[in-house]
């Protein structure tokens, strides 16, 4: 099994949206707020994209059933995930 947690999703017109991208496991998402729900992304649904936001909340899951290893998460905007807005999550069985 596997869990997740998504970045904000309020956006109330302030701020950079941040557009969450995930390798590997696509993730499906369990709440959308603000923006991300205007945009077109809504709860259900699955995705390896997802726009976050300062504020609010977006929230998902995904299952790690394919793969063992490291997994790369990042923001899209290349200047912010060469300064450190990414991460790795690292499956093990």
């Amino acid at each position: 099994g596997g869990g997740g947690g998504g970045g904000g999703g309020g956006g109330g017109g302030g701020g950079v949206a941040h557009p969450h991208h995930q390798h590997i496991n696509p993730f499906q998402l369990t709440t959308v707020g603000g923006a991300a729900h205007r945009w077109g992304f809504d709860a259900g649904d699955w995705y390896d994209v997802v726009p976050s936001f300062n504020g609010g909340d977006t929230t998902f899951r995904w299952a790690a059933t394919d793969f063992v290893g490291g997994q790369v998460l990042h923001c899209h905007i290349l200047a912010h995930e060469d300064t450190g807005m990414m991460g790795l999550v690292n499956i093990v069985e």
